[in-house]
């Protein structure tokens, strides 16, 4: 019986222990900054990252030129593709078709990680399509890690995967208007372009 009751006591202890360890870490724990910026303004991503500390964009600018919503088929035709062509077996419905140009002006060690990029609504996230990114950016030659060198810029065009179930009725009927931003950066400053502003 007394056996029970030290086990019962020590598990006690030790619940109490980490919930207070929680807290305490959880307390301490900063949440990042969050900047917002406009289409066309000249973004710094600086000393921000997506997971890691060592991730090393500083000295990489971006700017969005253009964002606009598209009907998979109109999008596919603008770039000259037919559906043939993609071997998405799952092709969205819409597409935001992202223009940025990417600048590099000083880095001679990191790059960008264009699939951390994000485009963040509301309620929702979305990420780039690599099959189409690969498809309507041939001079990229398929490279979604990219490296420029120092005092270059390339533009890219982001293909981002609109479905329609990831909406409710009345927010995919007006998604040209639906708050969204590009995400560029998560911390310590998430660095966020407003293509529609909330």
């Amino acid at each position: 019986m007394k056996k029970k009751i030290v086990i019962s006591v020590l598990a006690v202890c030790l619940m109490v222990a980490w919930i207070v360890r929680f807290i305490d870490v959880n307390r301490k724990t900063k949440d990042a900054e969050i900047r917002h910026y406009d289409v066309g303004e000249v973004v710094a991503i600086e000393d921000n990252y997506f997971v890691h500390s060592t991730e090393n964009m500083n000295g990489y600018e971006v700017i969005v030129n253009s964002a606009r919503v598209m009907d998979y088929g109109e999008y596919l035709k603008k770039y000259g593709l037919t559906e043939k062509d993609v071997q998405d077996r799952y092709p969205p419905d819409k597409v935001y078709d992202v223009h940025i140009t990417l600048r590099n002006i000083d880095n001679t060690t990191g790059g960008i990680y264009l699939p951390n990029w994000i485009l963040q609504g509301v309620d929702q996230y979305t990420s780039i399509n690599l099959e189409l990114y690969r498809l309507v950016n041939p001079e990229a030659n398929g490279v979604i890690a990219v490296a420029l060198r120092p005092g270059t810029e390339m533009d890219f065009y982001l293909p981002f995967d609109l479905r329609e179930y990831h909406y409710n009725k009345r927010t995919w009927k007006n998604i040209d208007n639906y708050p969204i931003s590009l995400v560029v950066s998560k911390y310590p400053v998430k660095k966020m372009i407003d293509i529609v502003k909330r």
